[in-house]
């Protein structure tokens, strides 16, 4: 009788820990799936703003991404106002008033 009761424990036994396997398994893929999910999600949403100047004799190309049009605008003319300022107080022939 105890044979016959450690063989049903064993064969539990390893019933259980081939359970916990599976559910272990299922979560490791369930867990790489929404961080997946996640990562295209983010990647999707971004915005992006392209410009392109000439300053210092070469065109200059700014990318901005993950800001309004708006903002994006706002801070593209800071930069080309501090090129600019840059350009004329820095150039090669021009005199410095």
């Amino acid at each position: 009788m105890s044979q016959v009761l450690l063989a049903s424990l064993n064969f539990l036994n390893k019933q259980n820990k081939t359970l916990q396997n599976l559910l272990s398994m299922h979560f490791i893929k369930f867990f790489f799936i929404v961080i997946t999910l996640s990562f295209l999600h983010s990647c999707s949403q971004t915005s992006f703003y392209q410009s392109k100047h000439s300053v210092f004799g070469t065109i200059v190309d700014i990318s901005i991404y993950g800001e309004s049009d708006e903002k994006a605008e706002e801070a593209i003319q800071a930069i080309l106002k501090e090129f600019t300022r840059l350009h004329n107080s820095l150039h090669a022939w021009k005199k410095v008033i």
